[in-house]
């Protein structure tokens, strides 16, 4: 420490900054002061932690669950996934249209077989972040395929000729057989929806083939084609 200045000269104390003499200054004066008194505490100045910024800034949500298909009407059964598009999210279920939460319902491991009508709602979480939107979809199902379900016969014709054998489940699964009378025959899967639309294809020839379905006299008719640009149109009633 510099000795005191009485000459009026200047010495190296009074070349030290003003700011720096202050606060040296403070803490000595401060420092007398204390050896008199008990407990004498000087607390330092706060310290800008960014927590008040930290503070300010929203949550994030975790984006809304999808379904899909996104709810319609199906005949038997109908399997749904359910999609997120926050990476690493789970995601809990119900199927009673009541709202799950991330401690409520039944935790999304793969796709949802409806057999039931059903209102399917979804919502997805993260330890991060903020629970998704609850979503939700209604699904319809046309039991025991509106009472068309069995065995079908029918025909085709056009570039090619012949006859179609095939089983309609409850489900609404189509599977049989083709065959022109000839060396031609292969099989047919497909489906039945609950609108009556009919949507199959046929093998080896890469036929495919579309219609539309009567629910009322349990027949069916349509188009179909072949990879060869063959075509032609189709008819099936159910079997005696």
């Amino acid at each position: 420490m510099d000795r005191p200045n009485w000459s009026g000269r200047a010495v190296a104390s009074d070349l030290i900054r003003p700011a720096e003499r202050f606060q040296s200054g403070w803490w000595l004066l401060a420092a007398i002061g204390c050896l008199s008194a008990t407990g004498c505490f000087f607390p330092p100045p706060p310290v800008d932690d960014g927590s008040a910024k930290l503070a300010s800034i929203a949550p994030v949500r975790v984006a809304t669950p999808s379904f899909i298909p996104n709810g319609g009407s199906f005949v038997g059964s109908v399997d749904v996934e359910i999609t997120c598009a926050t990476v690493g999210a789970a995601i809990r279920y119900t199927t009673d249209g009541s709202s799950p939460t991330s401690s409520q319902g039944t935790v999304y491991d793969g796709p949802i077989r409806l057999t039931e009508t059903a209102t399917l709602t979804a919502v997805a979480y993260w330890p991060t972040m903020v629970d998704s939107d609850v979503a939700s979809a209604s699904f319809e199902i046309a039991a025991g395929g509106q009472g068309c379900a069995g065995q079908y016969q029918g025909t085709f014709d056009g570039d090619d000729q012949g006859t179609i054998a095939v089983t309609i489940a409850a489900s609404g699964r189509l599977d049989g057989t083709w065959s022109d009378g000839g060396e031609g025959s292969g099989t047919i899967s497909g489906s039945l929806s609950a609108d009556g639309s009919i949507s199959a294809r046929g093998t080896p020839s890469n036929i495919t083939a579309s219609g539309q379905f009567d629910f009322t006299t349990c027949t069916a008719k349509g188009n179909w084609s072949d990879a060869a640009g063959g075509r032609g149109t189709w008819t099936l009633s159910r079997s005696p």
